[in-house]
């Protein structure tokens, strides 16, 4: 099976194997007979009269319930949850703001697309903390790059903004390179940091911002 929409180069690998292996040849001819018999050929666009359908206002509904309900808190710390309008929370994270990133592969590309514009409906985890908390109690800052390393100066910023908001967020997607980051630092203040990685306290900075 190609995992490939835009590359039809699997055919032609498919026939080299075949010329070099004239044994496997009668098996193919089973496998094919056996889907023709089955009509497997006989439309080979199934549902196309249900594309338009795709995306309706229903369905979003549904989508997005779907969604609600597959969320999981595993451990709610001290009843921090839901936060509250006069919560003051620092977010940080190179995907925080970009919906296409959030959704992963396979939505409008097939190894996933950054951007917010092409996801009309959508809202990136920046927007919904901005709109369940407010500007005034809010600050954003991106300074992650997408291999998950941070400049010394960055790191520095993102520390003092962390200590000066009750709650911090991260949105990080953890690679390669992040998994060999390691840098030591350390806040005051009453930030409270959860999730996989940050400062809480005087402790050490166990990953990326």
């Amino acid at each position: 099976m190609s995992l490939v929409p835009t590359d039809a180069e699997f055919i032609k690998y498919g026939l080299n194997i075949l010329k070099e292996n004239h044994h496997q040849e009668a098996r193919l001819r089973e496998i094919k007979m056996k889907k023709l018999q089955l009509g497997l050929y006989d439309n080979p666009v199934p549902g196309q009269q249900y594309v338009l359908m795709v995306g309706n206002e229903k369905d979003e509904e549904i989508a997005l319930e779907v969604t609600r309900e597959s969320s999981v808190v595993l451990k709610n710390y001290d009843d921090v949850l839901p936060l509250s309008k006069s919560t003051s929370v620092f977010l940080t994270g190179h995907t925080a703001d970009n919906i296409g990133y959030q959704c992963g592969g396979w939505t409008f590309t097939w190894q996933g697309h950054s951007s917010n514009e092409m996801f009309q409906h959508g809202i990136s985890v920046r927007q919904g903390l901005e709109n369940l908390v407010g500007n005034e109690s809010f600050a954003y800052f991106k300074e992650l790059l997408v291999n998950s390393s941070v400049s010394d100066a960055a790191l520095t910023k993102a520390v003092e903004l962390a200590s000066q908001h009750e709650y911090t967020v991260m949105r990080v997607q953890l690679c390669r390179e992040a998994r060999r980051y390691r840098k030591p630092c350390s806040a005051g203040g009453p930030t409270r940091v959860r999730g996989s990685a940050g400062c809480d306290g005087n402790k050490d900075y166990r990953g990326p911002l």
